[in-house]
């Protein structure tokens, strides 16, 4: 089975640094990471990367050690090979602002960059409510939740010796605890290439669409063949995925999910 033919999307775009490698590269030859195709409706399909805890670690990258934002896989691929960091894949990771600024939530290394944004009301899907928080605690334990329990959680996992090592905040929540987001309609068209971070029975996924979807649809789909219990919205036409074989970048990117090989102790 090979990778997605996605290469129309740099012609449309007209970017440079868009696809690399698409009709050459199998899924058997991305070793690392454990990666599959999944149905969501019929003729839509997603790539989903399950992280593997066992052999490998998430990590969260924003700015280098200039503190200038990254932007793109190439310079995230850089800064993490100065950590020393052997990468396996790399996601967009929420909503930004012109200047790469996320809008929401952003802890990196057990620090918060950016506070919580706790507004209820404003423009785009950020804030279709309830929006939600990805966090992974110092034990490498990934929770999805709803925004306004965030604070409450990170208190917890702080009181039990697991502080939140990373964070970040998206909208809208599209699936939480098995319940699909109440302003999801299922007669929607509006279709957009999108990217999500979903929970399915206690495996963490990144998901990027093939082909461009509904809200309702990556929903559903997420649920019914992966199981999901959460789904976190994280972009649209944006929406960008790096392998090791295998990459597609839309644009330029404020904070990016990485999942890293963990180095045994």
């Amino acid at each position: 089975m090979t990778l997605p033919r996605l290469s129309n999307a740099c012609r449309v775009l007209g970017l440079s640094l868009c696809v690399f490698g698409l009709n050459q590269v199998s899924l058997a030859q991305t070793a690392s990471p454990d990666v599959r195709r999944v149905s969501l409706s019929a003729g839509f399909t997603a790539i989903a990367i399950r992280f593997q805890p066992d052999r490998e670690r998430l990590v969260l990258l924003h700015t280098d050690t200039q503190n200038q934002p990254l932007k793109t896989f190439k310079r995230a691929r850089q800064f993490a090979s100065q950590q020393g960091w052997a990468l396996h894949a790399l996601m967009n990771a929420g909503m930004y602002h012109s200047d790469f600024r996320p809008v929401g939530l952003l802890v990196i290394d057990r620090v918060t960059r950016f506070s919580l944004n706790e507004r209820k009301f404003g423009f785009g899907n950020f804030f279709l409510q309830p929006n939600g928080v990805f966090a992974v605690n110092s034990a490498q334990q990934a929770a999805i939740l709803p925004t306004e329990n965030y604070t409450a959680w990170a208190t917890q996992q702080r009181l039990a010796g697991t502080p939140v090592e990373l964070a970040t905040q998206s909208g809208p929540l599209l699936v939480s605890r098995g319940h699909l987001h109440p302003k999801i309609d299922p007669r929607s068209h509006h279709l957009n290439i999108r990217n999500a971070i979903a929970l399915c029975r206690g495996q963490t996924y990144f998901v990027l669409t093939e082909q461009p979807v509904t809200f309702y649809q990556l929903a559903t789909g997420l649920q019914r063949q992966l199981h999901c219990d959460d789904v976190l919205y994280l972009d649209g036409s944006v929406s960008s995925l790096s392998l090791p074989n295998w990459s597609i970048q839309r644009d330029q990117l404020g904070p990016m999910l990485g999942i890293i090989q963990r180095v045994k102790p």
